[in-house]
């Protein structure tokens, strides 16, 4: 058996793996939104304490989301993230508070952490034009992920998708560069290009062909 999991920079994953029936459980970071690309740090550090006192540091607050929906969040500083939707995790623990889903999740998570399957870790991010700078600073981050891997003898990756707008004029530069994200056969860096008529990538068929690859 293989396992997903998702881990930012928003629920990019987990949505797709929803829409093809292949997210068998919720895990803590599954609607989470983080920094682009840097968020990647933040999630490492909550990976690696196993998410010891993250209950006790988030807040809820109010949330509007990009076409104007009022809801709620829950925003947890220290990492810089925030879980966006209201039903967030109800989708498996219905009638629960946040708190209560994200224990559950934990559960979940811990349980699938002591098992020996193996394990992709996937990343997704957006295009950012500032790339050449924002990829140097990822660099160590990906490094640090790999050597997490490997230290704590975890089988499995780490996937990075990156989300190019179709017909980009930088596309090829941001390939050249992104490509040098190296590491070794624990890192795996995927670039895909979206279409307008994507929206926020509901109908995104080329990542959908992307997570069925690790399936």
């Amino acid at each position: 058996m293989h396992q997903i999991i998702p881990i930012g920079h928003n629920c990019l994953v987990a949505y797709h793996l929803k829409a093809l029936d292949a997210r068998p459980v919720s895990l803590p970071l599954d609607w989470a939104l983080t920094e682009n690309y840097l968020g990647l740090d933040n999630a490492l550090d909550i990976l690696q304490t196993g998410f010891e006192g993250f209950l006790s540091k988030g807040v809820e607050q109010d949330y509007i989301s990009p076409d104007g929906i009022e809801s709620k969040s829950v925003y947890i500083k220290e990492y810089d993230i925030e879980f966006i939707h209201q039903n967030w995790l109800q989708d498996n623990f219905e009638g629960t508070s946040w708190r209560g889903s994200l224990t559950e999740s934990f559960y979940m998570y811990n349980g699938l952490m002591q098992s020996r399957n193996d394990k992709t870790f996937i990343f997704s991010s957006d295009y950012c034009p500032d790339f050449e700078n924002t990829l140097a600073k990822f660099q160590p981050i990906v490094d640090r992920f790999e050597k997490w891997l490997t230290d704590e003898g975890i089988p499995g990756k780490l996937v990075i998708v990156h989300a190019i707008p179709h017909g980009h004029p930088d596309k090829d530069i941001f390939y050249e560069h992104f490509s040098k994200l190296t590491g070794n056969r624990r890192i795996r860096n995927i670039a895909f290009e979206i279409d307008d008529s994507d929206g926020v990538y509901g109908n995104s068929q080329s990542f959908q062909e992307i997570l069925s690859k690790h399936l």
